[in-house]
């Protein structure tokens, strides 16, 4: 899964994401460029199986000053979209 954060991220703190409020799960981020910042985590079976039970996907970030953002992506609707791409 490749996740693309805005630029001005805290880069030390990293690109994280959690499903439903859980366990959050470090991304390694990969570079940033002026499209913005970009990160991965290989999708396991665990992992796509989270995804499909689950209702949102948050990635988590620091900005500039530290402070903690989240950005709420809706997984309604990611089994039928998964199960026509596989």
């Amino acid at each position: 899964m490749i996740v693309t954060g805005p630029l001005g991220i805290y880069i030390p703190a990293g690109i994280a994401f959690n499903i439903d409020g859980g366990t959050t799960q470090p991304l390694q981020l990969r570079t940033c460029d002026r499209n913005g910042c970009v990160a991965d985590v290989v999708v396991n079976a665990e992992l796509l199986a989270a995804m499909r039970n689950g209702q949102k996907l948050n990635v988590v970030f620091r900005d500039g000053p530290q402070r903690v953002v989240t950005l709420p992506m809706s997984l309604i609707g990611f089994t039928a979209a998964i199960n026509k791409a596989l």
